[in-house]
């Protein structure tokens, strides 16, 4: 994807149009997150399967360290902060993506001669088991756009139009702040880390609902008439 194009922010419309379109896609899991959790594309590329905690239905998120010199190590393996990690809510229909996603890297892995073990822990990572780059991951956001008539996107935009929907939609600017990725380079403390973000259910809803556009039975039967 050129570089050049605009960080589009969608409206509400134009996200679910875009989530329909992702349902089935073989990234649709990773561009949902980006949008429920405000990922960058460091974060989402250098998420660990040991970030997803199951049972308690939790994902921590790590602020990437950027400063390295490697360029083959620039989109992954780099160092995380605990300082400014973020823990939220593990979203329903992103618990059921990411069961599906860690049982299809399973099966590659057993069945693939030459899969790559070195990055079992990530989630990011193709049926060979190698790792996504964010390019990969833009160029796919291109298609989907393009298939169901939408202005091409990048990976900022799911992020800024998450950032938009996010502060229209929530019950107050604590939760909304609370919600909000802290910018690990300015130091931002989290001044409303004592709002508890699990105990509002109506929000975690919310944003389960805008992110699972997966059509109903019922809707799949109208729109086949």
């Amino acid at each position: 994807m050129d570089d050049n194009i605009l960080a589009f922010c969608f409206d509400e419309h134009q996200i679910k149009t875009f989530f329909k379109g992702c349902v089935g896609h073989k990234f649709e899991c990773f561009y949902k997150m980006i949008f429920a959790y405000r990922l960058s594309r460091l974060e989402i590329l250098n998420l660990k399967w040991s970030d997803i905690d199951f049972i308690n239905n939790t994902i921590t998120i790590y602020p990437i360290e950027r400063n390295v010199s490697d360029y083959e190590a620039f989109y992954t393996h780099l160092n995380r902060t605990d300082e400014f990690a973020r823990l939220y809510p593990l979203l329903p229909h992103i618990k059921d993506l990411l069961i599906k996603e860690q049982q299809r890297q399973l099966q590659n892995s057993l069945t693939q001669n030459d899969y790559n073990h070195k990055n079992d822990d990530y989630i990011c990572v193709r049926d060979n088991g190698e790792m996504l780059n964010g390019r990969t991951l833009s160029r796919n956001i291109k298609y989907i756009t393009r298939d169901n008539n939408l202005p091409e996107c990048l990976i900022t935009g799911i992020k800024e139009a998450a950032n938009d929907y996010l502060l229209i939609k929530a019950a107050s600017a604590e939760l909304f702040r609370c919600w909000t990725r802290f910018d690990i380079h300015t130091r931002r403390q989290n001044i409303y880390k004592d709002v508890d973000l699990f105990k509002n259910k109506a929000f975690i809803k919310l944003l389960n609902d805008m992110v699972d556009q997966t059509p109903t039975r019922k809707r799949k039967q109208e729109s086949e008439m």
